[in-house]
């Protein structure tokens, strides 16, 4: 950091704390929405789980197997959650596929 003797410099350097404290609560931003989609995945995932639990998984031939493919959807979804994987509602605006 560089000290200031005049009101530019200090102007400057008021600018770039204002700027590091905008990029570090952005980030923090980010991370908070991340672990709530992580969270919100591993939820719907055991509500998922416990349903075939109590409705015994005789019970899913009667669906179709949705049970089953909703299962599988959300352990993969899950899995590129934890490893960090974009979610597509997260892509930049001008990604459109």
């Amino acid at each position: 950091m560089v000290y200031a003797t005049d009101k530019r410099t200090l102007l400057l350097n008021e600018i770039e704390k204002k700027r590091e404290a905008q990029v570090a609560s952005i980030q923090f931003r980010r991370k908070v929405l991340e672990h709530q989609r992580q969270k919100t995945y591993q939820d719907e995932y055991e509500r998922v789980l416990n349903n075939m639990v109590v409705h015994q998984v005789p019970g899913l031939r009667g669906y179709g197997g949705r049970h089953k493919k909703r299962l599988n959807h959300l352990k993969a979804v899950a899995k590129k959650s934890l490893e960090g994987a974009q979610h597509p509602i997260n892509k930049p605006k001008n990604q459109f596929y």
